[in-house]
């Protein structure tokens, strides 16, 4: 199993009415099981505060609780999202003249990725930009499993505002993004994606023939709000799992593969050999990006 498969968002609840099952067939509950990891290598552990997103707030079946992986750490049950989340601190705010003085825009000590994505998040006609950035911890760099020194410094972005003649920075988030040198187990490091289109934010990990997970962010009010978030489970060429959270209408989809893997030949399963199920969810809270300590 991909170390990285159980990891995407795990989120903080409001109370609100009881959840209610849209749409059930015969599934296997167990595909919406997970786990959480400590891999928060420069995260600001101190400051994170982690609600679990529980079966209590899918209407599951009696019969089908008992196939529910319980984390050994808590009593909540989680399904396959989750995070670590911070209040915001306050963001700070500088000016350039030109694209070429971006870099002077990230606070030391963090290197200059580059410009990872240009769009119009404030609707105004002008190019605005995603620019990327990485810390500079010494401490961060630490020994893989080759016995070779990999730089983890995390990374993050600044969202950077076309005035016209000067560009101002708006929102960011310096360290919220695993590094490129994870372990990966037997397999590469998750590759991260990071893409804006118009009010758009998209974030996507991919671990090959493990599968992916991603989320999507609207800006709204000064800040990118997750509003939806998928995750893949694959094993080689075959899908096994497709998970997806909208945050929009409280509705989690889960489709799984009707039993192993291994079975289904050299033309892999069709869309019959699949059961989807669409759980009704409490409503959640409100998620900036500002206030995510790491996304994975």
């Amino acid at each position: 199993m991909n170390k990285y498969a159980p990891l995407a968002v795990l989120f903080l609840l409001t109370a609100c009415n009881q959840p209610q099952k849209v749409t059930t067939d015969d599934a296997t509950a167990d595909t919406v099981a997970t786990t959480t990891s400590n891999t928060t290598t420069a995260a600001e552990k101190s400051e994170d505060t982690n609600t679990g997103f529980s079966k209590e707030d899918l209407d599951i079946p009696k019969e089908k609780e008992e196939s529910f992986v319980v984390e050994e750490s808590s009593k909540d049950t989680y399904i396959p999202f989750c995070f670590s989340f911070k209040e915001s601190k306050q963001q700070y705010k500088a000016t350039c003249k030109d694209t070429a003085q971006f870099a002077t825009l990230v606070k030391a000590p963090l290197n200059y990725i580059g410009i990872w994505s240009t769009c119009d998040v404030n609707e105004d006609g002008k190019t605005d930009y995603l620019i990327g950035v990485k810390g500079t911890d010494k401490e961060c760099f630490e020994e893989d499993m080759r016995g070779e020194m990999v730089d983890r410094n995390r990374r993050g972005f600044i969202l950077v505002i076309n005035k016209g003649d000067h560009f101002e920075t708006d929102i960011y988030n310096l360290n919220c993004f695993l590094s490129e040198n994870e372990d990966g187990g037997v397999y590469y490091a998750p590759e991260l994606t990071v893409g804006a289109d118009g009010k758009k934010l998209n974030v996507e990990y991919s671990h090959g023939r493990y599968g992916l997970w991603n989320y999507t962010f609207n800006y709204a009010n000064g800040n990118y709000e997750l509003v939806k978030c998928f995750r893949e489970e694959n094993q080689g060429p075959v899908t096994e799992t497709e998970s997806q959270l909208d945050i929009s209408s409280n509705t989690l989809k889960i489709k799984h593969l009707n039993g192993d893997w291994t079975t289904y030949g050299e033309d892999g399963p069709s869309d019959s050999d699949y059961t989807s199920n669409t759980y009704k969810v409490k409503q959640l809270r409100k998620v900036l990006i500002t206030d995510i300590t790491t996304l994975f």
